[in-house]
């Protein structure tokens, strides 16, 4: 079961089940279960996602949902969005193996053009011959 950390270094199981898949269409009217090409991209709606993954577990704790965003920086918030699209990859690759691989690897996919982008943009930003106003 993936696992991420927020920064008060709690430790978050994400399951998906068909229950959490459909609350998360109940609450979000985006149905992944019968459509993965309805699955957001932007951060705020991903992390909606994770949180009704982990809504249980933070009633237990006693972690409301302003709180739990709190605990979340950038590389918390990666780590979730990861641990939810593995649980979710996981899910089709039991029910149905080439549909859950086939999201894997476009979910690696994503991720592989995601750094080559970062590298491009480092690459360019170090060959910059702007010179600063304030030096």
């Amino acid at each position: 079961m993936p696992t991420f950390n927020d920064t008060a270094d709690v430790a978050w199981s994400v399951t998906i089940t068909l229950g959490t898949l459909e609350d998360i269409r109940e609450r979000f009217s985006i149905n992944i279960l019968d459509n993965p090409s309805e699955m957001p991209s932007g951060i705020r709606d991903m992390v909606n996602l994770v949180w009704v993954c982990v809504e249980d577990q933070a009633n237990r704790l006693g972690v409301t949902p302003r709180e739990f965003g709190r605990r979340l920086d950038g590389n918390s918030i990666e780590k979730a969005i990861e641990a939810f699209m593995e649980s979710y990859t996981d899910f089709f690759c039991h029910l149905q193996p080439a549909r859950g691989e086939a999201i894997r690897e476009i979910w690696k996919q994503g991720k592989a053009l995601e750094e080559r982008t970062l590298q491009d943009v480092k690459k360019a930003f170090s060959k910059s011959t702007i010179a600063s106003p304030a030096l």
